[in-house]
């Protein structure tokens, strides 16, 4: 399953390259999240592995797609003498997030199995799609 999210995130990386604009880059964050959440869903609900697989190579899609736009943002939007500082800080932040995650993600797969963690994922991708959402339309005003 992780190899399909690897390959998935060279499809998304992809695609980004082919879709993405420092003005896009806000709206395809929010894809990126959703089309994770969905990917993550699809393989925790799947009635088969092949399902599963598919959904992982969805996620990674998603996945590939919202590492080059942030990426994108921070250059774009931050001046020279900060940008590593601030690399620095949002590296710093995605591994206390995958940490917590592989902890969380033990305890619920011991609690409720294998699809009661991907189906957190899956939530938590789909509620940050809403929540970047609202910040896009916000910032749209």
């Amino acid at each position: 399953m992780e190899s399909l999210l690897g390959g998935g995130g060279l499809v998304g990386a992809a695609l980004a390259g082919r879709l993405l604009t420092t003005g896009r880059a806000p709206a395809i964050v929010v894809i990126s999240f959703a089309v994770s959440g969905a990917g993550l869903a699809l393989a925790g609900l799947a009635p088969v592995l092949a399902v599963a697989l598919a959904g992982m190579a969805v996620a990674g899609t998603g996945r590939g797609l919202g590492d080059v736009a942030d990426t994108t943002l921070v250059q774009a939007r931050t001046v020279d003498a900060v940008r590593s500082r601030v690399f620095a800080a949002q590296d710093g932040a995605a591994h206390a997030a995958y940490s917590a995650a592989m902890l969380a993600g033990g305890v619920l797969v011991g609690a409720g199995g294998a699809r009661l963690a991907v189906g957190t994922a899956a939530a938590c991708g789909l509620l940050a799609a809403l929540i970047a959402s609202r910040m896009l339309a916000a910032n749209a005003r």
